[in-house]
C-alpha cells in the first residue's frame, strides 16, 4: 500500500490487487482508497485514479464534522 496523494485533508492510497505476465508485459491491476488523514477508516475504494481524486475534490463539505485539516 502506498499513500500517492493528499488532498483536502484526504490521503489517496494505492493497492495492489494482482500482478500477471500477459506475453512479455507485467500487468498490475489497483485500487484506490481515499482515506482521511488523522485515521484508518475508508471512506471511498474504486478502481479509477480520477474518480478517487474527483472524491476528494467534492466530498469534504460532507465531512466537516470529522475535523479535517
Amino acid at each position: 500500500m502506498a499513500i500517492i496523494k493528499r488532498i483536502n485533508g484526504i490521503q489517496i492510497h494505492r493497492i495492489t490487487t494482482n500482478r500477471f505476465w500477459k506475453g512479455k508485459e507485467l500487468v498490475v491491476e489497483s485500487k484506490y482508497q481515499c482515506k482521511l488523514i488523522s485515521d484508518d477508516n475508508v471512506l471511498f475504494e474504486t478502481e479509477s485514479l480520477d474518480d478517487a481524486v474527483e472524491f476528494c475534490k467534492t466530498k469534504p463539505r460532507m465531512l466537516r464534522n470529522f475535523n479535517i485539516k
